[in-house]
């Protein structure tokens, strides 16, 4: 089935959607010899149109809020920039246990001042809060069980409920 080839499975010698000038300079005008490639990389050669349909066809393959029904999770469904990634598995941060002593953790602490100092500038706010705001903050709880309350009413069912009246299983399907 033609739809579900590689970009590479589908490329053809010779098709191009974008032409480069020849550069100026080799990469060997800027690189020692021992990184440069002995050979060319084997890339796919396509259209275009070509590459639009095959990238759009696989973000369709995504899941998407805006298309499907998922109250649970949500929250954690943003776009995060790669720089977050990068500062947050530093060490200082990486390390830190969320139960450590406060004389542990000084300099996060005094981060997080000075984030909320500048956070309170730039919106003229009086306060800002670095309070986790949901469920990939570790306050999901509540929301999980507010989901499970939205599910269950629109479908007509009931829960498993304790004897505090909150939900006490939950069943989730894993994909193999």
């Amino acid at each position: 089935m033609q739809e579900n080839l590689l970009s590479i499975e589908k490329s053809h010698s010779g098709r191009r959607g974008v032409r480069f000038e020849q550069t100026q300079k080799h990469a060997a005008d800027y690189l020692p010899a021992t990184l440069l490639r002995k050979e060319a990389p084997r890339l796919p050669e396509l259209s275009e149109f070509d590459t639009v349909r095959h990238f759009t066809r696989l973000s369709q393959q995504n899941y998407s809020l805006d298309a499907q029904f998922y109250p649970l999770g949500s929250c954690t469904m943003k776009y995060n920039p790669k720089a977050y990634d990068v500062l947050s598995v530093l060490p200082g941060f990486a390390s830190a246990h969320p139960f450590a002593p406060e004389s542990a953790v000084q300099g996060t602490l005094e981060l997080a001042y000075h984030l909320q100092e500048l956070l309170k500038k730039v919106t003229g706010l009086a306060a800002f809060t670095l309070q986790p705001a949901a469920g990939a903050h570790g306050a999901g709880i509540t929301q999980k069980s507010d989901g499970f309350s939205r599910v269950y009413a629109s479908t007509g069912r009931r829960g498993p409920r304790g004897t505090d009246g909150h939900f006490n299983r939950a069943c989730v399907s894993r994909r193999t």
